[in-house]
């Protein structure tokens, strides 16, 4: 297999030289990045042969090198990259049983989301990366512990680095929720709904209390952002 991947990086090697000869480098992200989807596509396709996994793995490793230098770089729609490769990495992780390769979903669509969301110039971009990378994050280590059916040693980790970042989310939009009240109160309901869902997916009902929690805390957020102070009666509806 050695001599495959010497083949593949070769080749992408070439590649970035022909780009600089011919005067298109500036081309290079998808260029290569669509060398990388060729690498991967084939290896998905013949996987009999004994070039489909060295082709699948010089996919995710372009595709993964191109992803953190165009981060660097701040190359435009890097975070829609980024969105293709975790859909490889999802797709090579149940191919291949692997626990590792669940590493590469979750940087991939963290990265991915930050991208996309700062591209948009959404405000408090920062509050809804943390609120959607942090559930993506519990929801695809829950689907995994479903359907995969080896040892994840990355399970635990996940759980705690998710729970870390809801709880930093909530606690930043807390501290000032005068001014955070509308990211708030989106991020408190979603909250509410996804650990309702989550709850039951699991079929563990002491998680129900994190969205009987955060459901009153969204109404108070929209009070907050609607400038009311009579907050007692809606609370008690």
């Amino acid at each position: 297999e050695l001599l495959q991947y010497f083949f593949t990086a070769s080749l992408s090697f070439a590649a970035l030289a022909l780009l600089e000869h011919f005067e298109i480098a500036k081309y290079w992200l998808p260029i290569l990045f669509s060398l990388s989807v060729l690498y991967y596509g084939i290896g998905v396709l013949d996987r009999k042969s004994i070039w489909s996994s060295p082709l699948r793995i010089s996919g995710l490793a372009l595709g993964s090198a191109l992803i953190l230098n165009g981060v660097a770089s701040a190359e435009a729609y890097i975070g829609w990259y980024a969105l293709l490769l975790a859909l490889a990495y999802v797709l090579e992780t149940f191919i291949r049983q692997s626990q590792w390769l669940e590493a590469g979903v979750y940087a991939s669509l963290s990265i991915a989301v930050y991208a996309i969301i700062g591209d948009a110039n959404i405000q408090d971009e920062l509050t809804y990366t943390l609120l959607i990378v942090g559930l993506l994050w519990l929801a695809l280590n829950a689907i995994f512990e479903r359907i995969l059916k080896i040892t994840r040693p990355l399970k635990m980790s996940v759980q705690i680095a998710a729970g870390i970042l809801v709880f930093a989310n909530t606690a930043e939009l807390l501290s000032n929720l005068s001014v955070n009240a509308l990211p708030a109160t989106i991020s408190f309901g979603v909250y509410a709904l996804f650990f309702a869902a989550y709850a039951a997916y699991r079929k563990e009902p002491l998680l129900g209390y994190l969205s009987t929690a955060y459901f009153p805390v969204s109404i108070l957020a929209f009070l907050s952002y609607q400038d009311q102070d009579r907050w007692l009666f809606p609370l008690i509806i």
